[in-house]
């Protein structure tokens, strides 16, 4: 492959991981890091015209939240087209890793805030009326607790700390029991608020 055939290659590979950014906010981004950038870069770049230094593409992958060794690889294209359906699932599902990690911090938040307010309506939650909505409480907390997304304790930990600390896990039992238990404790929890344990057991 040429020099010239591999800048359009990289730019055609550019354009793909840019995605849904704009030419002018990746080169605001970039100019935001010392480089001489314009819109009109990133089109040169794109079309093949200007070639991509190997600096500028580290701080590319970075600004487009990819890992540099496969950012790299894709830019290049060095494994060919054959291997592009394996490419896209990455970008899917680095995109969707990205959407769960910044998510995290506010299910969190939301998840503390909840175990509060069902820990303070505990009575009227057990009124036979309330039951779906005590059932639908405990199966949010459950879904945000540690058990379920290991990636949220530490997130969980901070929203805790804000709320008081273990002065609030005490509180807030056994709604808190959801959060940081485990199978047992969250089925002896559910037993205590009159439910069925986890899975019918």
């Amino acid at each position: 492959m040429s020099k010239s055939d591999r800048d359009e290659q990289i730019g055609r590979s550019l354009v793909g991981i840019r995605g849904d950014m704009s030419q002018a906010d990746l080169a605001l981004r970039m100019r935001e890091r010392g480089y001489k950038w314009s819109a009109s870069t990133v089109w040169a770049i794109e079309k093949g015209d200007r070639p991509l230094k190997l600096t500028e593409a580290v701080d590319v992958l970075e600004i487009l939240g990819i890992d540099l060794h496969p950012g790299l690889d894709e830019l290049l294209n060095a494994s060919g087209p054959r291997t592009e359906i394996i490419r896209d699932r990455i970008r899917q599902m680095d995109a969707s890793r990205r959407t769960v990690s910044e998510a995290l911090p506010a299910l969190a938040d939301d998840a503390v805030h909840l175990a509060t307010y069902a820990a303070g309506l505990r009575e009227q939650l057990e009124e036979p009326g309330s039951r779906y909505l005590l059932e639908a409480t405990c199966d949010a907390l459950e879904f945000a607790g540690v058990g379920n997304l290991g990636a949220i304790a530490d997130h969980l930990r901070t929203a805790v700390d804000h709320a008081g600390g273990p002065e609030w896990v005490e509180h807030s039992r056994p709604f808190s029991t959801f959060l940081f238990g485990d199978e047992s404790e969250i089925n002896q929890a559910r037993e205590s608020l009159g439910l069925e344990p986890h899975g019918g057991v």
